[in-house]
């Protein structure tokens, strides 16, 4: 179960509206939505493509606000580690991933 900060942002970012809770910031301008967490930004959505990334920073509260996304997406996959390694799905990644939504 998400955070109550993780759905607020989350239901920003995917509806395109700008929110600031806690150390979570969702910003839009246009077609763009862009959310950070402590100012570094982890999610961009343009249209139907969202591109999420760790910024480096593989945080239980990164995770957790990726995920929200992925949730919302519809997405069958969640982001964890496993032996320190970030994986997406089955798929071990570095710090960037692109998306395209199935909502």
């Amino acid at each position: 179960m998400a955070r109550k900060i993780t759905e607020k942002a989350v239901s920003a970012f995917m509806a395109g509206h700008n929110v600031s809770i806690g150390n979570t910031t969702v910003q839009t301008s246009g077609n763009t939505s862009e959310m950070s967490l402590f100012g570094n930004v982890i999610a961009t959505r343009n249209g139907k493509t969202i591109k999420i990334s760790t910024c480096g920073w593989a945080t239980s509260t990164t995770k957790e606000r990726l995920n929200g996304i992925l949730d919302a997406m519809g997405a069958s996959v969640r982001i964890y580690h496993h032996q320190r390694v970030i994986h997406l799905g089955d798929t071990p990644w570095g710090n960037h991933f692109t998306l395209t939504t199935v909502k």
